[in-house]
Parts: structure tokens; sequence; C-alpha cells
């Protein structure tokens, strides 16, 4: 679900990374060699690959004519050997540069991957070429040439991410893999559209191996008898939630209804488990606090040598012919606003040397981060080790508080033992325990201390996420668990699907739940309404005469936030800290952090401190030229006006040098005297831009920017920044 949920849109840009970091064992030279993997003994040449291209995608036979470059390899799944291969192609053609990537995985040399550039890129800004709807049929029909399209089906549920209007538009769809008409869960295939018609990607997802087994299918249990009997079982809990906006670091907390339930297996009608199917439904876990009265800080005084010196009584090398070496030490901020002290160390031998870091809270001298450095290969081992003499996990579990005690004593008692099964991972022999914060008796799902403890009882890991929070909801004013436990049952549905656990080879039948509310599970407990993410994409939508289309885009984006679509009027004029922020947020990708930074924070204006909403898009603008910082104070509340705008959208060309010199402009409308006399280059240019234009040789530079203009006008400084291929990374 999380993978639906954050979209997993695989854009030609992250596919062709995703193409570049697989492991290479061989790389051929540009005149053909042949790349030979180093375990299996099988020649590919880059012509072969480059005949199977020509082959799939007759269509780009151009790209063959420019530079064409392989790699090869192999990787290990479930101790299964499978070859690789990665061809990459550019060329120019016009004068335009064009490049693919594609994956071959095999000896028949299946298509694995297939990314394509081209600059038509260009013609897929917003508003797009072609629909949703349009574009399904497209990646339909792409499915269809490259697969049994009887054995694949489209996953209906929407994808969603969003990118800056100078980023083509691109549409998402995932294609589940079946057997005899059931999908397979882990078994997919995405295709990624852009808004002018052509597939930018395509990934197989694909963990299948040999000797595979699978349920059959044919005496299993009623699918609305399951669906009742899940309703009957079903569950709410009353919790916190931490959330984090991904694009400040900002955290807040919230009250929330989470459901208690799980898949049924389709053929016992067993309740499926983290370790297997059992006959119980799942049960409320008593919320046990780890202690119930606060221990004493581990160190109140501690210092940088102190840290140092109590790192070095922690960490040992992993093998008898290692040293260790404390590489460095910071004070600083971590990214919840603490104050630590984190040391980095590296672990030399004769072979080389790795490292990692651990920090250390500076207020009590708990230890807040801890990794275990090891020789582990990257990639999994042939055979499974056997653990029967690994410890028990309540052992695991006992081993993990004394840790704890020992390292991280002055929070403990804010902490419960888990609530949930631990994990144990077969190939390492690591067991996986997550300790759960606890406020008012209720458990906070996103602050936890999480703890790996090896099978012979050694500790591998330590990690706490801990949140202060100034205001905890009251759980007293949540809407009652019928009210929450209706919704979600009047959403409820079952789905019949292929599921297997971990890197098991048997594929289990079962009756996933599923709710229709797509975008989360949770509900807040204080409205009783669905609790909507972060990042996700409004639903509000507005109505305009003239700029309806280009206001809702920007609203969906996340770009413009609306909260109430009919109160809200496109024609009101736009304030300048607000334009500003459409602007930074509609055509850059820039760091809106305000915590967790390690040089000091700066303040330029004296009236947009640090945590004032619009502060890191005043700074960001203020950074790239795009406002100056002549005056002590910024108006932010100051309406935009049009001689201003055109200011700003000509900086953002890059045509400032052009707009200084007044003197070689012409400007002949009728209220020309309005002009700022140093802006008039500046108005000409945005004019002939098209994009702030003079009505009926009127350019009105005083008057007040509306919602809808800057919408209109920045969707088309948008196109003028893709035309120009500038790109405004910062």
């Amino acid at each position: 679900m999380k993978l639906k949920k954050f979209g997993m849109a695989l854009s030609s840009s992250a596919l062709a990374f995703s193409l570049l970091t697989s492991a290479v064992a061989a790389q051929e030279n540009s005149n053909g060699q042949a790349a030979e993997t180093s375990s299996v003994a099988q020649t590919v040449t880059k012509q072969e690959l480059i005949a199977k291209f020509k082959t799939l995608f007759p269509e780009l036979d151009f790209l063959t004519t420019g530079e064409a470059y392989m790699s090869s390899g192999n990787n290990n799944f479930l101790g299964e050997e499978r070859l690789s291969y990665q061809l990459y192609l550019n060329t120019t053609k016009g004068g335009k540069s064009y490049s693919s990537s594609v994956g071959f995985v095999g000896e028949g040399l299946e298509l694995e991957s297939f990314s394509y550039n081209s600059p038509n890129e260009v013609d897929a800004l917003f508003p797009p070429k072609v629909t949703n709807d349009e574009a399904k049929e497209i990646a339909k029909s792409f499915v269809k040439k490259f697969l049994d399209e009887k054995e694949y089906q489209l996953e209906e549920t929407p994808y969603y991410f969003n990118v800056k209007l100078t980023e083509p538009i691109r549409y998402s769809f995932t294609f589940k893999q079946l057997k005899g008409q059931v999908p397979i869960s882990d078994q997919l295939a995405q295709v990624t559209v852009l808004g002018n018609g052509e597939v930018a990607g395509y990934y197989k997802f694909s963990n299948q191996s040999k000797g595979e087994t699978f349920d059959e299918v044919e005496v299993i249990w009623d699918k609305d008898k399951v669906l009742e009997q899940i309703k009957e079982n079903l569950a709410v809990d009353l919790q916190y939630a931490v959330n984090w906006d991904y694009r400040t670091e900002e955290r807040s907390v919230d009250l929330v209804y989470t459901p208690r339930l799980a898949s049924v297996h389709a053929l016992t009608g067993q309740w499926e488990t983290v370790k297997g199917f059992k006959d119980a439904p799942p049960e409320k876990t008593k919320v046990e606090p780890i202690v119930t009265e606060p221990l004493a800080p581990r160190d109140a005084d501690i210092t940088s040598d102190k840290a140092k010196k109590f790192a070095e009584k922690i960490l040992k090398a992993p093998s008898s012919d290692g040293k260790l070496a404390i590489e460095g030490i910071d004070v600083r901020e971590n990214y919840f606003g603490k104050e630590i002290i984190s040391i980095q160390y590296m672990y030399y031998t004769d072979r080389g040397g790795s490292g990692s870091s651990l920090e250390f809270d500076k207020k009590t001298g708990d230890l807040l981060n801890y990794s275990e450095v090891s020789d582990r290969s990257w990639y999994p081992m042939k055979e499974k080790p056997d653990w029967s003499h690994a410890i028990s996990e309540q052992q695991a579990q006992e081993a993990a508080i004394e840790y704890l005690k020992e390292f991280m004593p002055s929070r403990l008692h804010l902490y419960a033992k888990p609530t949930v099964e631990g994990t144990f991972e077969e190939m390492f022999g690591t067991y996986f325990l997550a300790f759960p914060r606890i406020e008012n008796g209720l458990t906070v799902i996103g602050d936890q201390i999480s703890v790996a403890i090896n099978a012979d009882g050694t500790l591998n890991s330590l990690t706490a996420d801990y949140n202060e929070f100034s205001n905890w909801p009251d759980p007293e004013k949540a809407v009652g668990e019928e009210q929450a436990l209706e919704k979600y049952k009047d959403s409820l549905s079952v789905e019949l699907n292929y599921m297997r656990k971990g890197d098991a080879k048997h594929y289990d039948l079962v009756y996933a739940p599923k709710f229709s509310n797509e975008y989360n599970y949770t509900i807040d407990a204080l409205t009783g309404e669905w609790k909507k993410e972060i990042g996700m994409r409004s639903e509000v939508t507005v109505s305009h005469p003239t700029a309806e289309k280009e206001l809702n885009y920007l609203i969906s984006a996340n770009i413009l936030e609306v909260k109430d679509g009919k109160s809200f009027n496109g024609d009101a004029a736009v304030s300048r800290g607000e334009a500003l922020r459409i602007i930074m947020n509609s055509l850059t990708y820039f760091y809106e952090g305000r915590f967790g930074r390690q040089e000091e924070v700066k303040q330029t204006f004296e009236n947009i401190d640090p945590k004032h909403p619009l502060y890191p898009a005043i700074e960001h603008a203020l950074s790239i030229g795009l406002i100056n910082a002549d005056q002590p104070k910024f108006d932010v509340d100051a309406p935009v006006t049009r001689e201003e705008l055109a200011v700003w959208y000509v900086k953002v060309l890059g045509l400032e040098k052009a707009a200084e010199h007044t003197d070689l402009y012409k400007v002949n409308f009728d209220d020309k005297d309005q002009i700022t006399k140093e802006f008039a280059g500046y108005v000409a240019i945005a004019n002939a831009k098209g994009l702030v234009k003079a009505e009926d040789n009127q350019f009105n530079p005083k008057q007040e920017v509306s919602y809808a203009e800057l919408a209109v006008s920045t969707i088309r400084l948008a196109h003028q920044l893709a035309d120009r291929n500038v790109r405004m990374f910062y």
C-alpha cells in the first residue's frame, strides 16, 4: 500500500538512474567487444542488443545511429543467478538530443526496463495533449506489445505525484500479472506515459524463481462470506500519529483511528499474521511501558571528549585485524531540533575500510543512533545459514530492553514494549523490534525506538525517533469508536490475490481487505473524516470564467493552497508573499526545511524570521536574485502589481541584463507614463513574450494581479523556460 500511496511513478530520469545503479559486472568498449558475466558462461555482444532493440522499437531505430554502450551483470534472487544487460543509446537528430536506456534479462533477452528521453517533452507540459484515459489506452497497447495481455490486468488505482510546471505531465499505470485470473501481488509491470502521448518508461518488477508453487483455486471460501467475517471482527484503535511535512521538515501530531484487520486465507479461512496464518483474528495488544518510573540520564553533562570515550567502548572491529579510528566529532542539531554529538568512525584492515557514525543526545547522554558495521556481502547468500542456535524472540526483546536501559535510559518510561510481533531476518540472523512511544495511554505512530538484536544476543542497531510536542490532542474529544468503525465497514471490500511471505517460494491464495478510500487508511479522530496525507494532491476545485483549468491544476499540485473552493475568488488580488511562494513552488525545486541545518540559519528581512510560513520562499527568491534586500523589511501582504510581476518573470528567464538597458526599448502604451522608468525594459520584454500582456494598448502597470492572472501567466512562463531549456534547479 505504501508503494501505491507514494506513487511508484518511474519517470524517465528515475528509470535511467535505476539502470545506471544496477550491479555491473563488465562494460564493453565502443568497438562492440562481448560482455561476459563472471559466473555464467554466456556472451552477448552490443550488436546483438542493438538488433534486439531495433526489433522491439522499430520506430526508434534512429537512436542506434549514435553512441551506444552496454553493461552486463548478474544478480542473485533466492539462490538463483539471473543475467542482466543494459544498453544505452544517445544520438542527435535535427539538432536535438535523444537518448534511451534499455534493460534485458535472461538468455532470451527479455525486456525488463525501458526509458526514453526526447526534446519533445516540452509538448507534454500542462495542459497535456492526451487525457488520463487516452494515456491509459497507450499504456495498454504498450503492455499488449511486450507482454501477454491475457496474463496482466490494469490496476485502476490512481497514482499521484507532484511535478513542477516546467516538468512534463506523467501518467503512471501498473499492471498485475495473473495466474488463473488471480493477480499475483508482487509481479508487476509499470508504464509511464507523457502528456504528449510518448511512452517514457517501462519496468517489469519480477521476483519469480524456479520451483515456485501456488495454491490451487478449487474450493475456496465465498468472497461475501469472508467480507462479512472481516467486518464482524473489524476493530479500531485510537492512536496518535506524527505527521512529517517533507517540504518543510515540520512535524505535527494528530489523533487518529486505525483499523485492526488482516487478510484471510481463501482456502482455510485463517487470519494472516507476521509469522503465518492463525485461527484467531488480530487482537488489541496490551500497552505495557518498558519501565514505570523515569530513569536517570546516562550522562547529563556529556562532552565531546566523553562521547568519544564512550563510543570507543561501544565500538569494536568486526574482525581481529581491524583497527578503529575516530574520524570526526560534530556537535549540531538533528532533524528533530535536538542538539546531538555525532561521532564518525572507520574500521581499517589491510583490505580497506568501512565506517559509520553514532549519535548522542547532548542533554542526556543517551545513545540515539547506532548501527553495527560488518563485512556482509551486498548480495544475498546462495543458501540460508542455520540459525537453530539463535536466541528466541522473547530473549531478543529482553536483551534489547537491557541495552536500552544501559544506552538510552532517560526516556524509556515514555515507550512501551513491542505491540506487534518482531521479524527475524533469515539471511543474517537478526531480530527487528519496535518499541512504540506512548502518550496519554495511547501508542504513537511514527515515534518509536527501533532495535535490532543479533542471533547471539548482541546489539546490531538502535535508532530513536523522539518528537517533542506541547499540544497533544485530547482523546476525550475523539468521536466514538462506533462512528469510525461504521465508516471503515462502509468502505471495506476484499480482493483475491496470490501473496507470499518474504523470500518464500510458495504463494498463498488470500482475500486482502481494501478500502474504497485509496489514499489513506486512517480516520481523523476529532472530525470522523478520512485523514488526508501531507503531499497528496488536493481534491479542492474552483470555478472561474477564464482560468478554471489553470487554477485547478495549481491547486491539485499543491502549488496554490485553497481550503474552500466555493468561497475562493480567483479575481482577488494576490499578495507579494503569496505570489512569490506560488512562483517558487511552480518553477523550482528547493529545500524548504527550517530545522536540522548544520549551517547557521540566516534572516535577511526583519519581519521574515525562520518561523514565518513564507520564510523559505522569500529567502530562496532572494538567493536567486528575484527580489532584492534593499529594504530592512519585505512587505509580503502588499498586492503584487503587473509591472512588478513583469520584473520577476524577466529575471526568471535570465533576461535581466537586457531589460536594464531601458534606452533600447520604445514603449508605446497609452499609459506608458505610469510605468516606473527603470522597469520599462522588463515591461517591454514581458509583453513581447506574452507573459504579462497589454490590452487595448494599456499595460496597467500599477494594477493588482489576481490569482487567475498569476496562474495563467505562470504556466506561460513555464513553457518559456522549457522552450529555452532553462532549468531552475536550485
